[in-house]
């Protein structure tokens, strides 16, 4: 076990500085706590959490050696700084200080190393700006880092300050990011010091194994922990090692944008049939809104949800709603208002949710119950490494999702079947590509009715949505202007989509 008490020359130190304090050459800052643990170290005893003070403490206060009268052969010594160091055990100007300092840090080290729940859940340390956030925009790097840690708790540490807890939590959140607590600084103590201390209480129960961290000082209280601690610009580069047992896998389309329009789209919905009913006093139901291993109709290409995909998402504390068609105007429940229930079963994604008193969750009581709405849908994103495609790139596995909302839906918002395009995601790729919707519907339901000729026109407007949104695909072996439209509509079915 850690010897706590004081080394000789910190005793020695101690009792000076309460004799000086005694003569009234303090200045007003010192407190009346500071004295009584002074007393306390000249008598060798010292707490383990005065022992996680000193050196921070320390820290702080070098620059009041600095003074003339910090030197022992000015008339003016001693000056109040040099008393307040004595009173925390330093004496003998900087290089006093510093052998108190690295002391300190080695009994907080040994302390650390016992306390250390080694066999604890494994959990990660990140702070918020400059970190997971640089001048306002997501540090995608970091992110990607943080989501390599399969099972593995995120705790973000900040040293923004408890009462912005609000705006902080909106802010991760509008941003995807998955974390399981957040800490926030309280009044009355610095960030280093606040950090410091949540990580060691954090380490009594889990495995923290790294610490993202932008400032200099807070990496070194991690280390000083035992806590590997690494700035935002020198986390490892994260690798796509997405597999697939169907054949030899393909990048994550999120990041290579392998089939048209993924990669400038992070986030899109799928929808699935469920089973929905009415329970209680019919203000409660149950159902699907995701099923595992349950290949989708063809998108063209197929889609399987693997079990454990939500898993990670489940776990943060980020709240998730339930929307009434995707309507973020229409909320019927969330998980943090404890109304929604979200639970990953052998079948895929159950949802239980309470139907508020609203006009929107009236209508949907009234739609589920008498089985005029039958189908839920979610939507997501996909982190690095969360999909993984088949070599020929037909089937699409999704391994990991964040996910972001729940949603009863009066039909399905992207049909898949008879190659119909909804109108609703044509027109979101109608105005992304800056084309008029009525005239791209006109013309892809020409080409879905086999006309036998198109206008120039007609072929340059499909050119402009695929040139503004998707990247080239080859085609073979294509004759004559309608079966390159038709291809070419293929890929706008796929776009529409995301």
């Amino acid at each position: 076990m850690a010897d706590l008490s004081a080394p000789q020359f910190m005793r020695d130190a101690a009792k000076r500085g309460v004799e000086w304090f005694e003569a009234g050459l303090a200045g007003d800052g010192v407190t009346a706590g500071t004295v009584r643990e002074a007393r306390l170290m000249a008598s060798g005893e010292v707490s383990e959490d005065k022992w996680r003070r000193v050196s921070a403490w320390i820290a702080r206060h070098l620059v009041d050696l600095d003074a003339p009268g910090a030197d022992p052969d000015s008339e003016d010594y001693p000056t109040p700084g040099v008393v307040a160091h004595a009173l925390w055990g330093s004496i003998g100007g900087k290089e006093g200080a510093m052998r108190v300092k690295d002391y300190a840090d080695r009994i907080v080290s040994a302390v650390e190393a016992e306390s250390r729940n080694e066999n604890g859940p494994p959990a990660v340390i990140t702070d918020i700006d400059d970190t997971l956030f640089v001048d306002g925009v997501v540090n995608q790097p970091v992110v990607d880092y943080l989501d390599s840690f399969d099972d593995t708790l995120v705790f973000v540490v900040t040293g923004r300050f408890v009462g912005d807890r609000d705006q902080t939590v909106a802010e991760l959140e509008a941003a995807d990011i998955d974390f399981d607590e957040l800490f926030m600084r309280p009044d009355g103590v610095t960030s280093t010091e606040f950090k410091q201390s949540v990580a060691a209480r954090l380490l009594e129960t889990y495995n923290v194994m790294v610490a993202v961290e932008n400032d200099a000082d807070a990496r070194e209280a991690y280390q000083g922990l035992g806590i590997t601690a690494i700035a935002p610009g020198d986390v490892p580069f994260v690798e796509d090692e997405s597999d697939d047992t169907e054949g030899e896998p393909m990048e994550s389309s999120y990041r290579a944008g392998k089939l048209s329009g993924m990669s400038k789209v992070e986030t899109r919905e799928f929808t699935t049939t469920i089973e929905l009913r009415a329970e209680g006093d019919g203000n409660t139901f149950s159902g699907y809104a995701a099923l595992f291993d349950s290949p989708s109709e063809p998108l063209p290409f197929t889609e399987v949800i693997k079990r454990g995909a939500f898993t990670r998402s489940l776990k943060s504390r980020n709240d998730v709603k339930m929307l009434w068609n995707h309507d973020s105007g229409a909320v019927l429940a969330s998980t943090r208002s404890g109304t929604l229930s979200l639970v990953e079963d052998e079948r895929g994604l159950k949802v239980t949710a309470v139907l508020p008193d609203t006009t929107a969750g009236r209508d949907a009581r009234e739609l589920i119950s008498k089985g005029i709405v039958d189908a839920m849908s979610f939507g997501f994103s996909v982190p690095s490494g969360g999909d993984s495609w088949s070599s020929d790139g037909n089937t699409r596995t999704l391994k990991s999702v964040r996910l972001h909302e729940v949603s009863v839906v009066a039909w399905p918002a992207y049909s898949a079947t008879g190659g119909t395009v909804s109108v609703r995601a044509l027109d979101k790729l109608a105005q992304r590509a800056e084309v008029d919707a009525d005239a791209l519907q006109d013309v892809l339901t020409r080409i879905e009715a086999g006309a036998e000729s198109l206008t120039a026109a007609d072929r340059a407007l499909v050119e402009k949505v695929l040139d503004r949104l998707a990247p080239e695909v080859e085609a073979d072996e294509v004759v004559g202007d309608l079966d390159l439209l038709a291809l070419k509509k293929k890929k706008l079915d796929l776009l529409e989509r995301f």
